[in-house]
């Protein structure tokens, strides 16, 4: 689950400043409410109801980032329909 999705489980729950925990300290700190709370369902089973995170579209891209005369760093992006034309 992203961060964005505990946070919301976090305060759907009311976690104490849950905006200001890391990502496994949200994780305890939902668990431990949802067994204080009795409640039967577990952080699994919310996240295996939720739809997968959204990707952006992405477009085929390259990104070219010099360094200096000598080296630079290069990223790149393949949408989903050039990936799989490659792979056909």
């Amino acid at each position: 689950m992203t961060l964005r999705q505990l946070r919301q489980i976090a305060s759907d729950l009311g976690v104490s400043l849950y905006s200001r925990k890391s990502k496994e300290e949200l994780v305890e700190a939902i668990s431990t409410r949802q067994v204080e709370e009795g409640e039967g369902r577990t952080l699994e089973r919310i996240e295996a109801e939720m739809p997968p995170a959204p990707r952006p579209a992405a477009e085929t891209r390259v990104v070219f980032l010099p360094r200096d005369p000598q080296w630079a760093y290069v990223f790149w992006d393949i949408s989903e329909d050039d990936r799989s034309d490659a792979l056909h």
